[in-house]
């Protein structure tokens, strides 16, 4: 069985935000509205933003 962790936390932390990109990237944006038309995409966005910053902060401050 491989281990396939990520030992660098600030690039498991991008990771996330580039997981984050991704989404957003996915949903529509209404021009008109100036919104995007699927919430369900933007909070999960949002969730993986949070979890890139929990690790990244977790990094900086050594708590573990």
């Amino acid at each position: 069985m491989e281990n396939n962790q990520i030992t660098d936390p600030m690039a498991e932390a991008r990771r996330y935000v580039a997981n984050a990109e991704e989404v957003i990237k996915r949903t529509k944006y209404d021009p008109e509205l100036k919104s995007y038309t699927d919430s369900k995409y933007i909070k999960a966005a949002g969730d993986y933003l949070w979890k890139g910053c929990l690790i990244a902060l977790d990094a900086v401050f050594h708590v573990r």
